[in-house]
């Protein structure tokens, strides 16, 4: 009976150790791998890397500018702009004081990519939100994170499906179903000059000779 007691207490104390080391390799159990994955680190916080996505910011001059800001997610299309329209992080709202001329209820309703490098996006109707210098900045903003991508060269945005005229930067339209790129819009361009005046180009001194006068003949 004692040696019964003993035996139990043995038991008892080494399944309270948890997982037993032991002096060969062996298979671990299906429960001892669940104690395992509890006691893995935590996750890292994800790090402003990766794809850009396009945010607006004012210059000195009070023109807008676009903004990159990196995002952790692959690199496909479909991730890509997902990020552009869930829009700014805290950070980049309060503290940059960047802002997004998308409206907010625009959904990413589809991205495929064509062979020639041509990206579709299509879009709800809430895109239709943003007009005037509005529309100019958000299309700027999806046509610059699109074509931030590998392999895209230009952007032909749909809204439920059907192409449309959309606002190029000078504010003249493009005909229906017409692409965009970056060129449509070099005033946000980000690696464009700001709008200040030319330096000076430095004076050149101009040397007058004198030549003697002639004497009588």
């Amino acid at each position: 009976m004692k040696r019964a007691i003993a035996l139990l207490i043995a038991v008892l104390a080494l399944a309270a150790c948890g997982i037993p080391s032991d002096s060969r390799p062996r298979d671990v159990g299906d429960n001892e791998r669940l104690e395992l994955a509890d006691q893995k680190a935590p996750a890292q916080a994800a790090s402003p890397v990766g794809p850009k996505v396009y945010f607006l910011s004012q210059a000195p001059s009070g023109q807008d500018r676009l903004q990159p800001a990196g995002r952790n997610v692959s690199s496909t299309p479909t991730a890509v702009l997902t990020e552009l329209f869930n829009g700014l992080t805290k950070d980049e709202q309060q503290t940059r004081r960047w802002r997004t001329s998308i409206p907010a209820d625009t959904k990413l309703m589809s991205a495929l990519e064509e062979v020639d490098g041509t990206l579709l996006v299509d879009l709800n109707q809430a895109i239709f939100q943003a007009t005037g210098d509005n529309q100019i900045n958000a299309l700027a903003q999806i046509v610059f994170t699109a074509t931030g991508i590998d392999g895209v060269q230009r952007v032909k945005i749909l809204v439920e499906g059907q192409p449309q005229g959309w606002l190029r930067g000078d504010g003249a339209a493009t005909s229906v179903g017409e692409p965009l790129t970056q060129y449509a819009y070099p005033e946000l361009n980000p690696t464009s000059q700001p709008d200040y005046p030319p330096a000076p180009s430095p004076t050149t001194s101009t040397t007058t000779t004198t030549l003697p006068e002639a004497g009588p003949q």
